[in-house]
């Protein structure tokens, strides 16, 4: 029997011999007490102190009916006896979590220095002495209610006191077990892989009655499922309470207790994991092509730090290029941008990509990253899990079109793109300290002349000869002369219709309805097209479509 087990993590002595000589067959849980309970010396150093066989070995849990006898069941009325049996689940259901605990705490002191680093042991088991101090606490109050006799007549206050003390130590130690579970499984897989000795011994473990029947696995995800379950067993108690009573106000209280745990568990666990994924495409990312490149943009990506920014969304989906041609991406959408990542080998690679339109012969070219505040997104009419990205931006205007996996994928991306763009678009400006929806957004004057020669263009007034600054200008005026002339029909006319353009007879009614200052009349154009700068934007995002097609 390995007594005086340490829970600074060294292996016992015997246990480690064992493992040297293949003995591993011969070290049984119930015999390897190891398994056992805090205990404060004088040097404040804590130590194992052995709990006793029985108390360690597997037994099967009776119902609290079958516990007290038909003598003490057959006095009380239905719902009381359903209570009793909640109780009694909450009891037994947290002397058995404490037991896996404990198995975890043996396995842990078996393989520490011999089959796992001290790094990957923290990384496994990064606190299960003061899980086990927190789940061992709760189990002693509730023994004690047991023994004013065979019914429990009030656990309201017992475990309300406990979730109201402990409820910062639940959190903490909960979120610092449960944080780092997936890179743990992980590791534990690929150990299982290339470690015979540690594959015996976790075959060995789990085949023991006190795993019941269950894979170390299934044992290291035991807290989170536990925590989660707590509220479920308050319910079910509550439901069998006489209402209006003093316990069934603790129990509420005590639910919400629980629930707001819970909550603060999951919210820290996710924001752990969400910088987790950053930091892990980080580090893998790969910006040398950007640093190559000679687009407008590509400086101001070239030292992009993910880190830095929020995480939001991220999946794999299918670009769908000119041509039909397709290309496997993942998606990344943070607080401000939408970065498009390409996977090779290990890298995460950030690369512009150039594409020749098929019908203008012109050199059209992809960024990787997308600013939010230059972001339109769409649905596709004729794909039902397809939706489109218009890239409005004056440097590289541009349409994506996405291919998702199904259509509740498609609507995620929809609508976390939508809220994520609206959240940047309300944030004060940097420069100007104002809300970037309070006021419209104003193109330079270097593109307010060019923008309304090309809108006269469409009406069949002649142009002053200034270019367009954009890739797509020549097209553009053209497809928008055709669009209005309706010589445009088919997929162009859909698109037309979902992105709202107005056609030419509602524009001039908004040119009549419109009310402008009397201004000169430079500043009277600069007004005009401050106020319709939204439908300025969804025209652009119109055209480059037109041009797409």
């Amino acid at each position: 029997m390995l007594r005086n087990c340490s829970l600074s993590c060294r292996p016992p002595s015997s246990a480690a011999a064992a493992l040297r000589d293949d003995r591993i067959a011969s070290i049984s849980i119930p015999q390897a007490v190891s398994i056992c309970r805090p205990r404060q010396t004088g040097a404040g150093r804590q130590e194992a102190v052995c709990w006793p066989e029985s108390q360690v070995a597997l037994r099967t849990y009776l119902t609290w009916s079958e516990t007290v006898g038909m003598d003490v069941v057959s006095q009380l009325q239905p719902q009381e006896i359903l209570r009793q049996e909640m109780i009694h689940e909450l009891i037994v259901t947290e002397e058995s979590h404490l037991r896996v605990l404990r198995i975890l705490l043996f396995f842990q002191n078996l393989t520490y220095g011999t089959l796992l680093s001290s790094d990957e042991v923290k990384l496994v088991f990064p606190n299960l002495p003061q899980l086990i101090a927190i789940h061992n606490s709760l189990l002693v109050s509730l023994k004690q209610v047991l023994l004013s006799g065979p019914t429990v007549k009030e656990i309201g206050g017992i475990l309300l006191s406990h979730f109201d003390r402990a409820a910062d130590d639940i959190v903490k130690e909960t979120v610092k077990y449960c944080c780092n579970q997936r890179s743990a499984l992980e590791l534990i897989k690929n150990k299982k892989h290339k470690n015979s000795k540690l594959r015996s011994l976790i075959k060995h473990v789990e085949s023991e009655p006190d795993c019941m029947n269950l894979l170390l696995e299934d044992l290291l995800v035991c807290e989170m499922r536990h925590v989660t379950k707590y509220p479920l067993r308050l319910e079910n108690i509550i439901k069998h309470t006489e209402a209006g009573s003093n316990e069934i106000k603790a129990l509420r209280l005590c639910l919400e207790r629980c629930r707001a745990i819970l909550k603060d568990v999951n919210g820290s666990i996710a924001t752990i994991e969400k910088e987790q994924i950053l930091a892990d495409i980080q580090k893998n990312l790969d910006t040398t092509a950007l640093k190559k490149s000679k687009h407008p943009t590509a400086a101001e990506f070239a030292h992009l730090d993910l880190t830095k920014k929020h995480f939001i969304h991220a999946g794999l989906v299918t670009w769908k290029r000119a041509n039909n041609k397709t290309t496997e991406l993942q998606a990344l959408l943070v607080d401000d941008l939408l970065v498009l990542l390409r996977k090779k080998k290990n890298k995460m690679v950030l690369k512009y990509k150039e594409e020749r339109d098929p019908k203008t012969k012109t050199k059209n070219v992809f960024s990787p990253v997308i600013k939010l505040n230059n972001l339109l997104v769409r649905t596709v009419a004729t794909d039902r899990r397809a939706f489109f990205v218009m890239d409005t931006s004056l440097q590289s205007p541009q349409l994506y079109e996405f291919i998702t996996t199904s259509t509740s994928e498609k609507n995620k991306w929809i609508q976390m793109i939508k809220e994520a763009t609206r959240e940047v678009m309300e944030k004060p400006s940097t420069e100007t300290g104002m809300k970037t929806s309070e006021e419209p957004v104003i193109p330079p004057d270097s593109c307010i002349g060019t923008l309304e020669e090309t809108a006269k263009e469409g009406n069949g007034e002649p142009s002053g000869g200034a270019e367009m600054k954009a890739q797509v200008t020549p097209s553009v005026r053209r497809d928008v002369s055709e669009a209005r002339e309706g010589s445009i029909d088919g997929p162009e006319e859909e698109i037309r219709k979902e992105m709202d353009v107005p056609t030419a007879t509602e524009e001039k009614n908004n040119e009549t309805d419109r009310t402008v200052p009397s201004t000169s009349s430079s500043e009277k154009k600069k007004f005009d097209l401050g106020c319709t700068a939204e439908h300025v934007l969804d025209m652009l995002c119109y055209c480059i479509m037109v041009c797409w097609y």
